[in-house]
């Protein structure tokens, strides 16, 4: 997700596009900050934290038992549409399930032209290209499942594939 994020980031930058602070650089995390706030859509989500009492300075999450929610609709103009903020929602979830639920995703997962696309035969997993020094010394490029590579061979019995033979394949 990070990586995408990114990506828009530097289109910003390259844009001229400013934050609204007048910067030049954007942080993905203010991306994501305006992908996941309700006020760029012209909406207002009201009661989203509470005091427990009037002494206390700390506000709390609230899930609607102790204080209620109110939802004002068309407070103020929409920078983003409706529908894109609910497709980036659901993007941003689909994305963030995907990668609590693989193994072998990190920030390497789409460097190479077969990145994410490569799955194990035996046990589903991803394969993921990493460098394996062979018995002669010589280090080679091959593809092999992240379940294996992470838990051992006793979780997967599959097989590394050299890169070269995956190319030319």
């Amino acid at each position: 997700m990070k990586t995408a994020l990114k990506s828009i980031t530097k289109r910003l930058k390259a844009d001229g596009i400013r934050t609204k602070l007048g910067k030049e650089n954007w942080c993905h995390s203010t991306l994501e900050s305006i992908l996941t706030n309700e006020k760029y859509t012209g909406n207002a989500i009201l009661g989203k934290t509470y005091k427990p009492d009037v002494l206390s300075k700390s506000r709390q999450k609230n899930d609607g038992k102790k204080a209620p929610i109110c939802c004002a609709e068309n407070t103020h103009p929409a920078i983003i549409e409706q529908g894109v903020f609910e497709l980036a929602k659901k993007e941003m979830h689909r994305r963030r399930e995907n990668a609590e639920n693989q193994i072998g995703g990190g920030k390497y997962s789409s460097q190479y032209p077969f990145s994410g696309m490569l799955v194990c035969g035996i046990c589903g997993s991803k394969l993921r290209r990493h460098v394996r020094t062979m018995g002669s010394g010589k280090r080679t490029a091959s593809w092999g499942c992240c379940n294996r590579i992470v838990n051992g061979r006793s979780e997967c019995n599959s097989h590394h594939v050299n890169a070269e033979v995956l190319e030319a394949t």
